[in-house]
C-alpha cells in the first residue's frame, strides 16, 4: 500500500498492498489501531546533570566488566589511589 501527498512520491507501507485511498474533505479515515488502557500512572524523577553523567559511567563499568575485568580492577585501584592523594592533600 501506498500513502503520500498527490505528486509526492510514494512511500510503501510494509505490510500492506494495493493502493491507497486518500480521504477527501469531510471524510475521515478508519484508526490503524486503538491503543489499550493501562493502569496506574509513570512516575519521573528529576535528576541533575551529575546523576546522569554517574549512570552513564556506571553503565560503561558494567560493560567493561563483562569484556574486560582486568582493566576494570586498574581502573578502580587508579581512582581509589587518586581519592587517597585528594584526601592526603586536604590535611
Amino acid at each position: 500500500r501506498t500513502a503520500g501527498a498527490p505528486g509526492a512520491p510514494a512511500t510503501v507501507i510494509p505490510g500492506t498492498s494495493g493502493p491507497a485511498s486518500t480521504p477527501m474533505a469531510g471524510e475521515f479515515a478508519a484508526p490503524i489501531e486503538n491503543a489499550s488502557v493501562t493502569e496506574g500512572m509513570l512516575v519521573a524523577q528529576e535528576v541533575d546533570a551529575g546523576t546522569v553523567q554517574s549512570r552513564k559511567m556506571l553503565d560503561q563499568i558494567g560493560q567493561m566488566v563483562d569484556s574486560d575485568s582486568e582493566v576494570v580492577s586498574a581502573l578502580i585501584d587508579q581512582w581509589l589511589q587518586r581519592q587517597d592523594q585528594v584526601r592526603d592533600e586536604m590535611n
